[in-house]
């Protein structure tokens, strides 16, 4: 709520001077007010509120006709406050120079691609599933893109058993996808680092230059041996198989024994009873 010149010099245990702001045809900015006029046009932004001040509040609304200098506590915060909005307005060029880049990456193509495992586990001996995919989020088509993971599963560590790690297409339209899956076979058993696969394509059809991507990366990964997986996450059919051959005989033989008196028992008491 606004408060009046006259009431705020009452209720301000501090003296207020209140400064009007300059008239639009003086452009110019003496050495003396320059860093004066320059807050002024920061805090035109917005309505300022000082704080409390030795338990008394001197709350004073600045708006476009004058902002407020309360004592040396206020002005320090009445700093801050400028300083914060210099910050935000320095926030926003940056984003409006980001947005302008970005108008010039959407008049071309722009691949974002991810990859990822679909096997749960990498076990030795065992295949293990990679899928790659490849989104193309600018306006234009990319042209003769390649994607390149053979640095990430080396020949010495890994067998590849369906696909290829080195694949090509002519192009890929924009706003459309494409995929690609891998099945290798590792050899090798403990800590593996998965790294990103390399994706070049041309950007334009006039481009001359290759633009160079690369995906997402699953991040490091543990490759069990398969003595290791089988004990702990197998089915262990025959482990269950020898089992019920051991309790098959203590289960089997009492029920057989129970069954066959229950027969004769079943048996006599008729003759019992005819008696």
């Amino acid at each position: 709520m606004a408060i009046d010149s006259s009431q705020s010099e009452k209720s301000c245990p501090f003296q207020t001077e209140v400064v009007q702001p300059p008239h639009e045809t003086q452009r110019h900015f003496e050495s003396s007010s320059c860093s004066s006029y320059l807050h002024f046009a920061t805090c035109f932004m917005n309505t300022l509120r000082l704080e409390e001040v030795e338990g008394r509040r001197c709350c004073i609304n600045a708006r476009c006709k004058g902002y407020v200098r309360c004592g040396a506590v206020d002005r320090a915060a009445f700093l801050m406050d400028i300083m914060r909005w210099e910050l935000l307005a320095f926030l926003m060029l940056y984003v409006n120079i980001v947005c302008g880049e970005d108008t010039d990456i959407n008049d071309s193509a722009h691949i974002v691609a991810s990859k990822f495992t679909l096997s749960q586990y990498a076990v030795e001996g065992m295949d293990y599933v990679i899928d790659y995919r490849l989104y193309n989020v600018g306006e234009k088509a990319a042209l003769r893109v390649t994607l390149d993971d053979r640095d990430g599963f080396p020949t010495q560590a890994f067998d590849v058993i369906r696909g290829l790690l080195q694949v090509r297409w002519e192009r890929i339209g924009p706003g459309n996808n494409v995929s690609h899956s891998v099945v290798v076979r590792p050899r090798a058993v403990g800590a593996f680092n998965y790294s990103s696969a390399q994706i070049t394509y041309y950007p334009t059809e006039d481009a001359k230059e290759v633009r160079v991507s690369y995906t997402t990366a699953p991040g490091e990964g543990y490759i069990y041996r398969r003595k290791d997986y089988d004990r702990k996450f197998s089915a262990k059919v025959g482990v269950w198989l020898i089992f019920l051959m051991l309790v098959a005989p203590s289960t089997i033989i009492p029920f057989a024994l129970w069954y066959k008196s229950k027969a004769k028992y079943d048996q006599e008491t008729p003759s019992k009873k005819s008696k």
